[in-house]
């Protein structure tokens, strides 16, 4: 689970005031909850509580069946079927799990074996080695690293099945099914009617439409009071629906939490990728909980990177190929690919150090 280092600061920054006309009243409604395994929110702008409603329980319901499809904690989803049977002989999965797997695949070989979702084998080594209190030993890494590589994984377009040509094999689409899940429950909302809002999974998002600039730095605190079954549910106060903004976005220092500064986002995704939170202890150190599939070792450097693309796919998959690629080469990568930027953070807590790409948006400093 990617923690999220690029958030909304909708609550700390308001960039303009209310307009005396009422004009349109528009609502900022926003919803949380726990899905695959981190928290997902859901915000959207609508002037209709009914409708905001309709279209978060779509988004959500989009968000559910993912997880129920891809995640690798529920024993009977399609991914862990996979895991335990495709050895043995093709197994059949949904469209949706297969066009996933395609997607996989393609970022595998785009990305030089830097992203990887066969590096399941790998995970488990180091975790069963830190159970006992030691770093796994290189024979151990060795096999391990022997039945990693998505060369080893055949999918049949006719039959839509999944085999594997490698036993001990598991795949983990931890790297890109949040991806996926942003922006199919994106689409969702928006074909309910709403045109302007942000899915968020975990430190991935996808923005659309824009914010009327009176809803920015207003806190969603009201409840929905026509709504017992959704309690969950906040709204703003209203305000007219005009002066659209791009979504106000800040970037958070990985070293302390602290602020770096802040931006705006037009539509597209975002993903953050980040190793300070999530770790693996074994004695006195901490290692990374993302690998290098090509050598079996954690990465220790960057300490975090923000992507930015066309969607939440894209930008989940290349946050994790960047932190394994490195700064210098994770960069270079995102300025060769079209409507892609991406923001590296290093240092220290005292002295962090922000490297971009050339499109990367401009960071304003934070008032105060």
């Amino acid at each position: 689970m990617r923690c999220s280092l690029l958030f909304l600061c909708l609550a700390a920054w308001v960039l303009a005031c209310t307009p005396s006309d009422p004009g349109p009243g528009v609502e900022k409604y926003v919803e949380s909850r726990e899905v695959m395994g981190t928290w997902a929110t859901i915000t959207v702008i609508a002037g209709d509580h009914r409708q905001a409603v309709r279209a978060m329980e779509r988004g959500f319901a989009f968000l559910d069946s993912v997880n129920a499809w891809m995640s690798t904690y529920q024993s009977e989803s399609e991914i862990s079927r996979i895991n335990r049977e495709a050895y043995r002989g093709p197994v059949p999965v949904s469209e949706t799990t297969f066009t996933v797997l395609q997607r996989a695949l393609e970022c595998s070989e785009l990305r030089a074996g830097a992203f990887d979702i066969t590096v399941g084998p790998l995970s488990a080594c180091w975790k069963g080695a830190a159970a006992e209190g030691r770093v796994p030993e290189p024979d151990e890494l060795e096999a391990a690293r022997r039945i990693v590589g998505s060369d080893k994984i055949v999918l049949d377009p006719e039959t839509r099945t999944v085999r594997f040509l490698a036993g001990g094999m598991r795949i983990d689409l931890g790297g890109i099914a949040k991806g996926f899940a942003v922006d199919g429950a994106a689409a969702a909302v928006r074909e309910a009617g709403v045109s302007d809002g942000i899915v968020e999974v975990g430190g991935d998002l996808r923005c659309f439409g824009r914010i009327p600039a009176a809803q920015i730095g207003r806190r969603p605190t009201l409840p929905v009071r026509a709504l017992r079954d959704h309690k969950g549910i906040r709204r703003s106060e209203k305000t007219p629906y005009r002066d659209l903004r791009p979504w106000p976005l800040g970037v958070q220092n990985p070293n302390d939490e602290r602020l770096l500064g802040k931006s705006a986002v037009p539509e597209g995704a975002v993903a953050t990728s980040g190793q300070y939170r999530r770790y693996i202890t074994i004695g006195d150190r901490r290692f990374s909980h993302i690998l290098d599939p090509r050598t079996g070792w954690p990465v220790e450097t960057p300490a975090s990177v923000t992507t930015i693309a066309a969607d939440a796919l894209t930008a989940d998959a290349l946050a994790t190929a960047i932190t394994v690629l490195g700064a210098s080469n994770g960069l270079a990568l995102a300025e060769s690919l079209p409507g892609v930027e991406a923001l590296v953070v290093t240092g220290t807590p005292e002295a962090p150090e922000l490297r971009a790409t050339s499109g990367f948006p401009k960071l304003a400093p934070l008032a105060g």
